[in-house]
């Protein structure tokens, strides 16, 4: 048959050639997969059969024969015919065929493959066949579009892999169960002319690492059972006989020690009839130390001995030391010597002594190892080496405080180190500066391990800059020469050394300080004064004491010892301040230093130690006095506190008085140095170079101090008003208000460039700051001169009415020695002792007020007095009792108390009066042409003006207490007592009064009619005072007497500033011996003292007698 011969027709047949290749590939494939899988069966079947059934040889070989043949049994079926039809050898499938099962894959192609193949393969040519050539085109190319290679699929089919899964599941699954199907039978299956026989169903496996144990030893075999069945028990055989072994945890692991093994041995296991092979156990000779010594070297800074340590390795040395170990070995053994952390420090091969050497620095364990020559360790040994750190060495420094000396440091310290001290330096630098400090080097001894030191500095030996701050230290040095000397720093200290400004302030702040203390414990004392008089009261009205009553003495008594110890404290600070004063210039102890002795004495008075004493005796007998005794206790503490408020009043005032004046001194002394630092800077002004802006400054910085001044100078009259003292003048003011206007002028000037015209303004400042600071400089010796005249003329006063008292005690002496019980003249004897003591009292209170201006006034003057008090109060008892023999003593008594009263009195006056005449001298006052007020010793109408004032509070007081009271019938004796005593007081002050009148007659020749007019209104208040008649009409007598007053004052101040202006020369005089001119004035002047009135009632006809004779002898 011929073939058409077409390009379209040939592709066509080429396709389906391609095709049936395709084809038989595919059927290649699946036979060969499977063939593998075939054989892969039969294998595995081959080798569980084997497993179970443990074949015989000739079995064996048969199986292994079927298991070979079958593979070429399965490819010469499956794999070797397609092979042969694809490459032709074999018919295969024709293209007819193949067009079938193409066709019956691709469904569009239906017939056509096969139709086309039918006409290709027409053998008759006809030339008609045209139609049937254009047909076969049309089919062909409508065929075209398929790919045949579709049809055939390469890969396996599914249900074959799927099978194949299977199988290869199953294999895995029996492998895992049984391994020894895969381990075990192939090797005997492909050995089978090998007999073997069936294995046991365990097998010993020997854990131990090493057969090798030293001699002396034990030694532990462990051995591992493997297999499907294990055994309950098993036996290890030795040459040293047969044992049971141990189980352990685990069931298949069994464990026996052999105990002190001196010879080596040959074991095996046995179990079940099943024994292992056999097994040789070593038994070597033990390596051990025979010596153990550690050597120690110190550092040589610490001189100490070396010291040897033997049989332990745990030391402890300080930082530094050298540590050498020796230790002997036998056996040949090796030594590691190693830190903490493992690491080999030393490793030495087998010797008889072993060494090694460590410089201790740190803290450190270490072990020594013994190995043998197989680094299998024999023994070891971990010890601590404790290095002591050289610590720092310590420093501990308190800065003592002393205020009292602002330029003076202390420090108290103590150094240490643990080895030794090397040095110890002080350094000191300004704050926030990055210079380097000055140190100075303190000396201690080299080595000491501990001391105290005390280190004194006085800032002005070290050339710092008043007003800057710099910070100051101890440094402490150890002797540690083996890491170098380590230190230590003390806290940080301030230095400063202060300026002149900031020391007055320090100094005022004391001052401000210590009046507000004083004040204080003056209100405390008087409101415990207040608790006694109710407690007095109570125990005064009440018939049985309660058991608080002594609970309140007791908690009196601590108070008052409180009292006297705040005392102590502010005596110090009074010191304090006056030290602090005095450092500011020495001008300043020329002239307080001897009053402020005076204050301190006075306080160390006050703060009497036997009076403490008595207080804590008191306090200890409290509990066990009687109920008199008690109520002579709280008597007791009663004239204490009232002691004590007096002295604490008089040095409060005396205090007042003295900040005052050294403040005023202080201002003079700024003002003096400001006019002398204004005339610096106007030099500077006109020099050529002078930097402008610099001299600003420096102007502003005088404005601003000399403004600071004048807060100072308002400070200056508050406490003048306060003392009830002038104030600043008004040329004072005038000059303040003038400089401060010439001290801006020239900031304002120099601002302008105008040093001229700057230079006008700072002379003219410079010349009213040295003429202020010269106006506080007078005022502040005249106030003082004055002063002390009027106290001289006010304790003269006293002293002639204390001569007259002496006097007419004698009289009343007198007269009681003749006078019988029964004669009326007895009573009126004891009225006049009770007047006497009345007068007394007053003299007593104006020696009180007078002491508060003078602190030369002795406090033994007071205790005097009240001794003649106590005196009195006796006499006035034994007048009532009728006991003449001891009124007689008690008289005589008084009198020598009054006569030595007198007699310090005239020591007193004398004392002040040397005082005055050298003020005069050293201050040039006697080159005035005329004495000023006071130099004869008459009294001050500011004097009698503040006494007047005092008395005028008085009777405002007890005329609100008659007010509260509802009348007169109700006024108590206490009142009557006020009334006389307030009467007496008038008269004193009406009889000073006209002791000035006649000396400004003496002086002048007139007499003022005003002052005349004062007098006669005294005497009318005298009169109702008598009679106890306080209206709202004497009231106000007493406040016209109080504003006369003040206006003559002024008057007086007037005359005294025209008499200076016309004064040239001045003569003072002098008394020569005041109390013996008072002794003489005494014979011709009887009349002229002035009777206390009876602090009993006086009915009207006995008033008139008193006022008629009084007047008579005042006349």
């Amino acid at each position: 048959m011929e073939i058409y011969q077409n390009p379209s027709y040939s592709n066509l047949l080429n396709k389906l050639d391609q095709f049936v290749r395709r084809y038989y590939q595919a059927s290649i494939i699946r036979g060969v997969v499977v063939s593998g899988i075939g054989s892969i069966t039969v294998w595995f079947l081959l080798f569980l059969i084997e497993y179970f059934l443990f074949l015989p040889g000739n079995f064996r070989f048969s199986f292994l024969l079927l298991a070979l043949l079958f593979p070429l049994f399965m490819l010469a079926f499956l794999v070797l015919p397609a092979i042969l039809s694809m490459w032709k050898i074999k018919r295969g499938i024709s293209h007819k065929q193949a067009a079938e099962l193409i066709s019956f894959h691709f469904k569009d192609i239906q017939d056509r493959l096969v139709n086309i193949l039918q006409l290709g393969w027409n053998n008759d040519r006809e030339a008609g066949d045209s139609l049937i050539i254009a047909a076969i085109e049309q089919k062909t190319r409508e065929i075209d579009p398929f790919d045949f290679k579709q049809v055939v699929d390469l890969r396996p089919p599914l249900w074959l892999l799927r099978t194949m899964v299977v199988i290869v599941l199953l294999i895995a699954a029996s492998v895992s169960l049984r391994p020894g199907i895969i381990t075990q039978s192939p090797g005997r299956v492909f050995n089978y002319n090998v007999a073997y026989e069936r294995p046991a169903p365990f097998s010993f496996v020997l854990l131990s690492d090493s057969l090798v144990v030293y001699q002396g030893k034990d030694f532990t075999i462990t051995a591992l059972v493997e297999g499907e069945v294990l055994p309950t028990e098993v036996h290890l055989v030795t040459t040293r006989g047969e044992f049971l072994m141990k189980k352990t945890d685990r069931a298949d692991v069994f464990q026996f020690v052999l105990k002190e093994l001196l010879i080596g041995t040959t074991f095996h296991f046995m179990a079940a009839g099943i024994t292992s092979e056999d097994y040789v156990l070593k038994v070597k000779q033990l390596p051990g130390i025979t010596s153990f010594k550690v050597s120690i070297t110190f550092p040589g800074y610490l001189n100490r001995l070396p010291e040897v340590i033997e049989g332990t390795g745990d030391v402890v040395v300080p930082a530094g030391s050298i540590l050498d170990w020796n230790i002997g070995l036998k056996g040949g053994g090796i030594i590691d010597f190693r830190s903490g952390s493992e690491k080999i420090l030393y490793s030495n091969k087998s010797v008889s002594v072993a060494h090694f050497r460590v410089t201790a620095l740190t803290s450190f364990r270490y072990t020594i190892l013994l190995t043998d020559d197989q680094k299998s360790v024999i023994d070891s040994l971990t010890y601590t080496c404790q290095v002591i750190a050289d610590q720092a060495p310590t420093i501990r420094v308190v800065q003592e405080g002393d205020t009292t000396t602002p330029d003076l440091f202390f420090f108290s310290g103590m150094i240490a180190d643990d080895h030794g001290i090397s040095k110890l330096v002080f350094s000191f630098g300004k704050v926030e500066s990055d210079s380097a400090p000055t140190m100075i080097d303190i000396h201690v001894t080299p080595g000491i391990l501990s001391a105290s030191f005390y280190y004194s500095l006085l800032v002005d030996t070290l050339g710092l800059v008043p007003g800057k701050s710099y910070n100051a230290w101890f440094t402490v040095f150890d002797n540690n020469y083996t890491t170098g000397p380590s230190s230590a720093r003390s806290a940080i200290f301030f230095l400063r050394k202060f300026t002149r400004e900031e020391l007055s302030e320090m100094s005022r702040e004391m001052a401000t300080s210590s009046l507000a203390r004083l004040r204080d414990i003056m209100q405390s004392n008087g409101a415990q004064k207040k608790q006694l008089d109710n407690l007095d009261y109570k125990l005064e009205t009440q018939r049985e004491e309660e058991w608080s009553d002594r609970e309140k003495i007791k908690e009196a008594i601590e108070e008052q010892k409180k009292s006297y110890e705040s005392l102590q404290e502010l005596k110090k600070k009074l010191k304090q301040e006056s030290e602090l004063r005095s450092r500011m210039s020495d001008a300043y102890l020329d002239k307080f230093s001897q009053k402020e002795q005076e204050l301190m004495d006075l306080m160390r008075q006050v703060l009497d130690e036997k009076t403490l004493e008595k207080l804590r005796e008191m306090q200890k007998l409290i509990d066990s006095i009687s109920q008199q005794e008690l109520k002579d206790r709280v008597q007791d503490l009663k004239s204490s506190l009232e002691q004590l408020e007096d002295n604490l009043d008089r040095n409060l005032e005396l205090y007042k008085e003295l900040v005052l004046q050294k403040e005023m001194f202080e201002s003079s002394e700024k003002l003096k140095k400001l006019s002398q630092k204004q005339i610096q800077v106007a030099e500077e002004s006109e020099k050529i170079g002078t930097d402008p802006k610099n001299q600003i400054a420096k102007q502003a910085d005088i404005r601003k101090e000399f403004e600071a001044l004048q807060s100072t100078f308002d400070s200056l009259d508050r406490q003048n008003s306060e003392l009830k003292r002038d104030s600043l003048s008004d040329s004072f003011r005038d000059n303040e208000q003038k400089t401060n206007n010439e001290l801006k002028k020239a900031e304002e000037n120099l601002a302008k460039g105008r040093n001229s015209r700057a230079k006008k303004n700072q002379n003219e400042a410079a010349e009213k700051m040295q003429s202020m600071s010269n106006e506080l400089n007078s005022m502040l010796e005249e106030e003082e001169q004055e002063s002390l005249e009027e106290s001289i003329a006010r304790l003269r006063l006293i002293l002639q009415n204390v001569v007259e008292s002496s006097f007419q005690q004698e009289r009343l002496l007198g007269l009681t020695s003749h006078i019988d019980l029964n004669d009326p003249g007895y009573i009126q004897l004891g009225s006049e002792q009770r007047m006497l003591m009345a007068g007394l009292e007053v003299m007593h209170d104006s020696l009180k007020e007078l002491s508060k201006r003078e602190s030369s006034i002795p406090p033994f003057l007071f205790s005097l007095f009240r001794q003649i008090d106590e005196t009195m109060q006796s006499l006035l008892r034994q007048f009532g009792d009728r006991k003449i023999s001891a009124i007689l003593i008690g008289q005589r008594s008084a009198m020598t108390d009054i006569n030595n009263l007198a007699l310090l009195l005239s020591e007193a006056m004398s004392n002040l009066q040397r005082q005055s005449n050298m003020n005069m001298m050293s201050s040039g006052s006697c080159k005035n042409a005329k004495p000023r007020k006071g130099n004869k010793g008459k009294p001050s109408l500011k004097s009698l003006r503040q006494a007047q004032e005092q008395l005028n509070q008085q009777l405002q007081k007890m005329n609100q207490m008659g007010k509260s009271n509802g009348n007169k019938g109700e006024q108590s004796q206490q009142s009557g007592e006020q009334f006389s005593r307030l009467a007496m007081e008038q008269a004193m002050i009406r009889r000073e009064l006209e002791s000035y009148m006649k000396s400004v007659q003496d002086e002048s020749g007139l007499a003022g009619e005003e002052l005349k007019k004062i007098t006669n209104d005294m005497d009318k208040t005298e009169n109702d005072l008598v009679y106890k008649k306080l209206s709202n009409f004497t009231l106000e007598r007493q406040e016209k007497i109080l504003t006369r007053l003040l206006e003559s004052e002024r008057a007086e101040q007037e005359r005294e500033k025209e008499e200076r202006r016309e004064s040239k020369t001045g003569i003072i005089d002098q008394e020569s011996n005041p109390f013996q001119k008072l002794r003489y004035n005494e014979s011709k002047r009887k009349g002229d003292d002035v009777f206390l009135r009876e602090k009993l009632k006086f009915n009207s006809f006995f008033h008139r007698k008193v006022i008629l004779y009084e007047h008579n002898t005042v006349k």
